[in-house]
């Protein structure tokens, strides 16, 4: 793609005729995003510890309301399931199951549950194991 940004706080950004936006922002290091929700590159002044800056809406969008994108794979990540020496398809079985609990986890909290995830997953696993075995004779 052709987007420069060189220096700090220099944006840059295209769009297509469908509604993309593809836009690329240098704060440290350049960050590139693409949003359907945005359609210009507009930047607002944000303040962070009494210090004016000017971020690209896209970034404060993100910022404020997609934490969630980051913070289930923060928690997948508190309890990993994927061993190294698996193949890679159970590797992506196993991944697809870990983001599945926890979004059923972000549900038990939007509908205001009170469990923590471990309680959580301890719960599920033991109405799993009722649910599926089979007694002995």
């Amino acid at each position: 793609m052709d987007l420069q940004t060189k220096k700090r706080g220099n944006v840059d950004f295209r769009s297509s005729p469908t509604g993309m936006l593809c836009l690329q922002w240098c704060d440290k290091k350049p960050i590139t995003m693409l949003s359907m929700v945005h359609s210009s590159g507009s930047v607002i002044d944000t303040s962070q510890r009494g210090v004016v800056r000017t971020k690209p809406k896209v970034v404060v969008d993100y910022n404020i309301g997609m934490k969630g994108v980051d913070l289930s794979d923060q928690q997948a990540q508190s309890y990993p399931t994927v061993w190294k020496s698996i193949r890679w398809y159970k590797k992506v079985l196993f991944y697809l199951l870990d983001m599945a609990v926890i979004n059923a986890f972000c549900v038990h909290k939007a509908l205001g549950g009170k469990l923590t995830l471990l309680d959580f997953r301890s719960v599920l696993n033991r109405g799993m194991m009722q649910e599926y075995t089979r007694e002995r004779k």
